[in-house]
Order: C-alpha cells, then structure tokens, then sequence
C-alpha cells in the first residue's frame, strides 16, 4: 500500500529512509544510548522487553 498526492517531496521522503538506514547500520551498543524509556521528556507509554 502507498499513500500518493500527499505533497511530501521525495527528497525529504529519501532523506528520513538514509537517515534510518544509517541509523540502524549503527552497533547495537550505539542505537541502546536512543532507548526510548532513557530519553528525557518522553510522556507516552513504550513496551520493553523484561518488563
């Protein structure tokens, strides 16, 4: 499913997918330091594993 016509430029589409992309090529012990029960101002309920 793709969702069309809703004005986002590709550039800005491509931007966020590299982004991710070199995020999650990062290590493990890198990408754990973004845990989002850690970040602060975090207000939403997040699940996590041994919880």
């Amino acid at each position: 499913m793709y969702i069309v016509n809703h004005g986002i430029a590709q550039h800005a589409i491509d931007a966020v997918h590299a982004a991710a992309d070199a995020f999650y090529a990062l290590p493990d012990s890198v990408k754990q330091r973004c845990d989002i029960n850690r970040l602060d101002g975090h207000r939403a309920t997040w699940p996590s594993a041994g919880r």
